[in-house]
């Protein structure tokens, strides 16, 4: 198995991401993306408390919440662009 120059695999990984942050803010930043990320939000404990007396569930919230709040740190989403979604909706 041939051994890869550290610097062009670091390289590569380096492009790999930077595509998949850019397919991110193509799908999220649409005007239909922005309405999916806000449903995801009102689903996913974005706007309220995660917690709940039982600790399983709290995590099982937690998790939710962390899928979108990693979605919108990928693709960039400015708030304002959430402010004009709720306005047409």
């Amino acid at each position: 198995m041939p051994t890869q120059d550290p610097k062009v695999r670091a390289a590569e990984m380096m492009e790999k991401a930077n595509k998949m942050k850019m397919d991110y803010e193509s799908v999220f930043t649409s005007e239909a993306g922005l309405r999916v990320l806000e449903d995801l939000k009102k689903s996913s404990f974005f706007y309220m408390s995660s917690f709940t007396p039982d600790s399983m569930q709290t995590a099982h919230n937690e998790g939710a919440r962390r899928l979108v709040l990693h979605i919108e740190a990928m693709s960039k989403v400015a708030p304002e662009a959430h402010k004009q979604t709720a306005i047409t909706e």
